[in-house]
């Protein structure tokens, strides 16, 4: 299963109420149906990067959990956190290659496996 069909996956399940959701998060995934609908259309300038997006996946998957009963295990990220890192990496404008996304905000709790809110994001 490709990085895309994933998230997309994801994405369905938390509007149609399988995986439990927020308003705001619902509209997000929303967002991210419409945006692929919207691929090669004029008012849309961005393309999904597959690669880029597999990428950042594999990347995390180098990290190491430091602390607690997943210490030394390497970091494989969760379906949240997929469309998430996914998103901000796997859109580009189809004509500069550019990132769609250069800022995030992720708050999560404590305990959530890794804190997003305070990881940089990548240029």
């Amino acid at each position: 299963m490709t990085e895309l069909q994933e998230i997309k996956k994801y994405a369905q399940d938390c509007i149609d109420g399988r995986i439990p959701s927020g308003q705001k998060h619902k509209w997000a995934c929303q967002r991210l149906l419409n945006d692929l609908e919207r691929i090669g259309t004029t008012d849309f300038p961005y393309v999904w990067d597959e690669e880029r997006a597999h990428k950042i996946v594999v990347w995390f998957s180098l990290l190491k959990h430091s602390k607690g009963k997943l210490a030394g295990t390497p970091i494989n990220l969760t379906a949240w956190q997929k469309f998430r890192e996914c998103q901000i990496y796997g859109w580009v404008h189809r004509e500069t290659g550019l990132r769609r996304f250069r800022k995030a905000f992720t708050e999560v709790g404590r305990k959530n496996a890794m804190n997003l809110a305070s990881m940089p994001v990548m240029a």
